[in-house]
């Protein structure tokens, strides 16, 4: 019997739009809170790597779609894709590899060795610590540490782990090439305004490689490196680890 191969596409495209229907109807009739409503997916994708498929459970996220699927999902469900809300872009960022089973590896290996910090460039300068006030940001206290070191320096890993963000989309247009690295203990290190990016989205990297070039991309005065570390969606003074092994 001949199959159409485009019977399998128009199926996978049927359930993108069954979902995103769902999706925007549920938060409608029942007025719910669009961020709160893709939190609990999140929680959905996570349980979902976690039970035993001897005992089935109700979930809301099906299992014909991807990874990139639920990026696009969760991205309809809050609106805009260049939304500020970095927190939960980031937390969104990390629920895609939970799908991919990356999460579950970090989550195993997060109590069998202290996680040794190295700084992100060599031989440079603070040009502007961790909360300090400038007209550049309105005012408000910067949120990480700026880095200046000679152009075309390669931008390092602070650690080891898993690459969730290496573009210049997923985050504020502001921050420019950017690339996220989640690490074990709940930590995240951002890197920004690269020139360019050698690494991409959902492969490890270890600790000191190499992962861009510091550049000017984004909003900027000039060429620095803009690098901050997240704990359990909270911006931390990174002096705090770099001076201690978690």
């Amino acid at each position: 019997m001949w199959i159409n191969p485009f019977i399998k596409k128009m199926e996978w495209q049927f359930i993108r739009a069954i979902e995103h229907r769902c999706d925007k109807h549920t938060i409608c009739r029942f007025n719910l809170n669009k961020y709160d409503y893709a939190k609990t997916l999140l929680q959905s994708l996570k349980r979902s790597t976690q039970f035993d498929s001897s005992k089935p459970v109700a979930q809301f996220n099906s299992g014909a779609l991807c990874a990139d699927d639920y990026k696009t999902r969760l991205t309809n469900i809050v609106g805009s894709a260049n939304t500020s809300h970095l927190k939960l872009t980031i937390t969104f960022c990390s629920a895609i590899l939970v799908i991919t089973g990356l999460y579950m590896f970090i989550k195993e290996s997060a109590g069998t060795d202290k996680l040794t910090w190295q700084p992100p460039l060599k031989g440079h300068t603070v040009s502007s610590p961790f909360r300090s006030v400038d007209k550049i940001r309105n005012y408000k206290p910067h949120q990480g540490v700026d880095y200046i070191t000679k152009n075309d320096s390669s931008v390092l890993s602070v650690a080891e782990g898993i690459v969730v963000v290496a573009d210049n989309k997923t985050l504020d247009p502001n921050y420019g090439n950017t690339v996220v690295i989640q690490h074990k203990g709940g930590y995240q290190s951002l890197y920004s305004h690269l020139k360019s990016i050698k690494v991409k989205a959902g492969t490890w990297v270890s600790s000191q490689q190499d992962i861009g070039v510091i550049g000017k991309t984004g909003k900027t005065t000039g060429v620095h490196l803009h690098f901050e570390i997240i704990r359990d969606n909270q911006r931390i003074d990174p002096s705090v680890v770099f001076n201690t092994n978690i």
